[in-house]
């Protein structure tokens, strides 16, 4: 193709053959496309014609069958890690617990511990963060502004 510099010294008729001859080269090249496309409709039938309809890979029309999402077939990473950590009661009811025998009130970090050694099971990579989330989304638990520490809300 030529340059934007070479195209600006041209005249307007030597412009219209430049696009007369891109024209013809793309009625060309359409043309050998469809004459590509009859002769691969035509494999498609004989194979189809030996193969009896479904042809590996491909769909009765000869197109490529769409590709399959998500996990593939036979993979091993099915579901969860484990079995799911059961505990006698929910995480917002051993804080309850605890926060009663505290009237003080407890941080995190001792919310955690005292829960753990209640007996409360989690597989949480970050306990952590499920503890905040438990305090946090709870109207029954409150900070306290002072102390930083998590108290039960006064009903």
């Amino acid at each position: 193709m030529a340059k934007a510099s070479a195209l600006r010294d041209l005249t307007v008729s030597q412009l219209e053959k430049v696009l007369l001859a891109k024209k013809s080269k793309l009625e060309d090249l359409v043309v050998k496309r469809d004459k590509l496309r009859l002769e691969l409709g035509a494999l498609d039938q004989q194979i189809r014609g030996l193969a009896g309809g479904d042809v590996a890979g491909q769909d009765v029309a000869g197109d490529e069958a769409p590709r399959r999402r998500g996990r593939p077939k036979g993979s091993l990473n099915k579901g969860r890690r484990g079995p799911r950590a059961k505990n006698k009661q929910s995480l917002k009811g051993f804080v309850r617990e605890e926060l009663l025998k505290a009237k003080k009130g407890l941080t995190i970090e001792e919310l955690i511990t005292a829960v753990e050694a209640n007996g409360y099971k989690s597989k949480a990579g970050k306990f952590r963060n499920v503890m905040y989330q438990c305090l946090f989304h709870s109207e029954e638990f409150q900070r306290d502004a002072e102390s930083k520490r998590w108290i039960l809300t006064a009903e």
